[in-house]
């Protein structure tokens, strides 16, 4: 099989499996109900299979779209391409229940390459936060006057949606030239645009002794908005050697938080026909975001890192809605419902080659394992919305697992498959609450092509 044949095969075999399970595209969370939905982490293959972390790792031939000063150290004779999907099993539980659920979603297309020495850029675009979710609360709620039968309520609850962002980025060596350490200084920064829309609809019905009574009219409400906005990213990365076998890698990003502009919209009519919308303008807050990273790299073989980040949620507003005094329904926009959040995550690289070399090593000894584990506490407060209680979301933890699988041919040695198995679980902080387990496999293949050498011809 051609070089080329290989590239369009598993790229088109990534996709085909991906379309065959798009019908529950994204992760199924009832969690993504609350503020504006899950984040994404943005990471890529290789950061992925080391438990999220990258704010202090760059490489010539690979993109890390975690700091956008690791852009600086891209390959001078290379285009780098990496595009992956994931696919994930989970199971949601609550009391004696047990929930399945499964699903596929893409996870990132980004692309780089040097435009001078110590100047490179990437693009890209990924998913920034997913909605989707599917569930019914049950209770009771008293005796009928007329025929003493219990009322049972039912409420349905489903939402769809989310946001995507486009990104533009640069990475700069400014000192290059210098001899002092101070010239392995990278600087970064991404504009992006996030874009997308949301839709959370509700339906509560009664049931009078298991049938539908007609004096009890039907519920239906929907919440909405597009979103249109920016956002701003910055990087600094510092490696200092440490001697001829170690390096320190060191990393700090930022990112300015702001409000987004978006008009919310709240509907809710009855099976009587009774309808009443309402709106709230500057509904949605994106936060401010900082994070530290800091990696050792041991001659290139065994790489170990860990990062801190931490989201200034707590300050951010979501839209509200209540009811009046007079019974008039409201919506307006409220802080509150967020809290700071903060996620520690942990990884290492191990790359066996560099063991062999002036030998000829074997395939697996030119495979990159990896390994990660990550924790971080909830954004989000859940049950405010007609409970008049609030309490903290669920915190994330899980362990991962990857390995590169380098593509081998008679043209090119440097592109490869990055496949990696992480369970997440997110626990809530009451036993009332769903517990979530996920069993996911990410799978990205990143091309490395060498657009740029001169080839001679003899």
């Amino acid at each position: 099989m051609s070089f080329y044949r290989q590239y369009f095969f598993l790229t088109v075999l990534l996709f085909f499996a991906l379309g065959i399970t798009a019908q529950s595209s994204g992760t199924y969370s009832t969690y993504s109900r609350f503020g504006i939905g899950l984040a994404g982490d943005g990471v890529t293959g290789f950061n992925r299979g080391m438990g999220g972390v990258g704010i202090a790792l760059h490489s010539s031939n690979r993109l890390n779209s975690l700091n956008p000063a690791s852009y600086a150290t891209i390959d001078s004779l290379s285009f780098l391409f990496d595009v992956g999907a994931s696919f994930s099993f989970g199971k949601q539980s609550q009391g004696g229940s047990r929930v399945y659920t499964r699903g596929a979603s893409f996870e990132y297309v980004v692309a780089g390459f040097r435009l001078r020495p110590g100047l490179g850029m990437s693009f890209g675009f990924m998913p920034y936060t997913t909605i989707k979710y599917d569930f019914r609360h049950e209770s009771s709620v008293g005796q009928d006057r007329t025929t003493s039968s219990e009322i049972d309520n039912f409420q349905d609850f489903d939402g769809s949606g989310g946001t995507h962002r486009a990104f533009v980025g640069i990475g700069w060596q400014p000192f290059r030239k210098l001899r002092s350490p101070i010239r392995l200084l990278s600087v970064g920064a991404d504009v992006n645009i996030i874009w997308g829309s949301y839709e959370h609809n509700m339906i509560q019905s009664f049931l009078v002794g298991g049938s539908t009574a007609a004096v009890y009219s039907t519920i239906y409400q929907k919440h909405s908005a597009d979103i249109l906005t920016y956002k701003l990213d910055f990087g600094l990365q510092l490696p200092i050697i440490l001697n001829g076998n170690n390096l320190l890698r060191t990393g700090f990003t930022a990112s300015l938080g702001h409000n987004t502009g978006t008009d919310a919209k709240l509907e809710r009519w009855t099976s009587m026909k009774d309808t009443t919308k309402v709106s709230v303008s500057d509904a949605i807050d994106i936060p401010h975001a900082f994070g530290l990273g800091v990696a050792w790299e041991n001659r290139g073989m065994l790489s170990v890192a860990a990062d801190y980040r931490y989201e200034k949620w707590g300050s951010c507003s979501i839209p509200e809605s209540y009811t009046n005094k007079n019974g008039q329904l409201q919506y307006k926009n409220s802080v509150g419902y967020f809290s700071d959040r903060h996620r520690i995550n942990l990884g290492a690289e191990f790359f066996p080659a560099v063991l062999n070399r002036g030998h000829n090593p074997g395939y697996l000894e030119r495979c990159r394992y990896r390994i990660g584990a990550f924790y971080s506490t909830p954004y989000m407060k859940v049950n405010y919305s007609g409970t008049g209680t609030t309490q903290d979301g669920p915190s994330e933890y899980g362990i991962t697992a990857g390995v590169s699988l380098p593509i081998t041919n008679r043209i090119n040695n440097r592109s490869t498959v990055n496949v990696s198995f992480q369970w997440l679980r997110r626990q809530p902080s009451s036993t009332r609450l769903i517990t979530e387990n996920y069993y996911m496999i990410h799978v990205g293949v990143s091309f490395n092509e060498r657009w740029f050498m001169k080839y001679k011809i003899e």
